[in-house]
């Protein structure tokens, strides 16, 4: 977990006791003050499945908030309970669709939780899976394996271990990605890095397998022309950048590419 502003407890309890308490169970604010209390580094992380908007209030009493019910390894299972309190469970696009709009919540000290990684559990292909860890590092969330990490498939540990992804996911600048395109079953998710840096994901929700495009105004860059871009997933580097890059995306997946502006040249 990234580093942590230290808060006294007095002024813990001044912002809890500015937040509205009609909002949650007073027991957030009771455990965040006991947690202070114990001068002990700690994270605290709440669970109320979005019913009551955490991403509201639930800066000034702990660091990450659930936004959802639970995720269940499945594509876009759930939908009849999706919009039912309670934590019913939903399949991890469900659970996507729902962070878009939070990402202005959410920084350094104090995230979005979208709940665990699905990874490795029955239910999801390779490439879904790919794209659900690709995904939730745009989003900084906590990547929390749920499977079984002492009977996991070479495959499933690669993914796991991709320090690539990893890296983005806890970026030092701490700003959470959002979807900047959405044509149908075709989006665009970016993440602002640390260095004026990009990380961006083509996500293809469709069937089949889609051409899709990346602009530099996609990108939220003045242009491709001093850039070195690395595909994530491959390892390999990407030359080809120049008004539009276009790639193939696998159906139900997703590419993921690191842009990083060139230096300049001091000599010149």
């Amino acid at each position: 977990m990234r580093d942590q502003k230290t808060v006294t407890p007095e002024r813990l309890a001044a912002r809890i006791t500015r937040k509205s308490t009609r909002r949650h169970s007073p027991a957030y604010g009771e455990m965040s003050r006991a947690i202070h209390a114990t001068g002990r580094p700690m994270v605290f992380s709440l669970c109320e499945w979005g019913d009551n908007q955490p991403w509201l209030w639930a800066a000034a009493v702990g660091n990450l908030w659930r936004t959802t019910g639970d995720g269940k390894n499945c594509w876009d299972c759930g939908g009849e309970t999706a919009a039912k309190k309670g934590g019913y469970p939903r399949g991890w696009t469900r659970i996507l669709d729902a962070q878009v709009g939070l990402e202005k919540y959410a920084g350094p000290g104090h995230w979005n939780d979208p709940d665990l990684l699905l990874v490795g559990l029955p239910g999801l292909t390779a490439e879904e899976t790919r794209a659900h860890f690709s995904l939730w590092a745009i989003l900084a969330a906590p990547l929390i394996a749920s499977c079984d990490l002492s009977r996991m498939p070479p495959a499933i540990e690669e993914i796991l271990k991709n320090k690539d992804v990893i890296g983005i996911d806890q970026d030092a600048l701490g700003k959470e990605g959002t979807r900047v395109s959405h044509a149908g079953q075709y989006e665009v998710w970016v993440r602002h890095l640390k260095g004026g840096g990009r990380a961006i994901v083509l996500f293809n929700r469709s069937s089949h397998a889609t051409k899709m495009s990346l602009t530099p105004e996609q990108a939220e860059l003045p242009g491709f022309g001093s850039v070195h871009a690395l595909d994530v997933w491959t390892g390999r580097e990407l030359h080809a950048l120049k008004g539009r890059y276009s790639m193939r995306v696998s159906p139900h997946g997703a590419a993921m590419i690191r842009i990083e502006s060139m230096p300049k040249d001091s000599s010149k």
